[in-house]
């Protein structure tokens, strides 16, 4: 029923893009394909105008016209490039725990599921965990977390949940 673009830049961590699908008869949420590319990984990293032009070659592979494209509210350079290209973003909304909370919930829940073709998703997710150096807050680690990151943006801009909800088990992953 509807098509999104979530976006977490980096220049030398990874930029990453992700096609989402939503259908709306049962609530369900689709990582359809990704956009992965790691500067620190390939030892080059791309400008914003090579990262605006793969999102053009994003969306023509996948033939749809996104309702939206949701981007790091971060990444100012990245949205000035891509407006200048004709490609309208909108800020990611970024509470990092309420975040966390609204992706673990549509995981729980059956509402949320990645194509077996997003494997650095796939890897991440794997990867993914808390910092335990710090005992007085929760709070992920900064590594392995950019498909997190946007998949978080995703569903906190377009589909947040009450602020009422708790996680049962931060421990039990995404």
């Amino acid at each position: 029923d509807r098509y999104d673009i979530s976006v977490d830049y980096g220049t030398q961590n990874a930029c990453t893009f992700g096609l989402f699908g939503y259908h709306a008869a049962s609530n369900k949420h689709y990582l359809i394909d990704e956009y992965y590319y790691s500067g620190r990984t390939t030892g080059r990293q791309k400008t914003d105008k090579q990262y605006s032009d793969d999102m053009i070659e994003f969306i023509k592979k996948n033939n749809v016209y996104p309702s939206s494209i949701i981007v790091d509210p971060s990444a100012a350079s990245l949205k000035a490039q891509l407006r200048q290209d004709g490609i309208t973003t909108k800020d990611a909304k970024n509470d990092v725990m309420q975040g966390i909370k609204n992706v673990m919930f549509r995981l729980h829940n059956n509402q949320y599921f990645i194509s077996e073709e997003c494997k650095e998703t796939r890897r991440e997710y794997g990867l993914y965990s808390w910092n335990d150096k710090i005992t007085d807050k929760d709070e992920p680690l900064k590594e392995n977390d950019h498909a997190c990151d946007r998949d978080r943006y995703y569903f906190q801009t377009i589909y947040p949940i009450k602020s009422g909800y708790t996680a049962q088990n931060k421990n039990a992953g995404w």
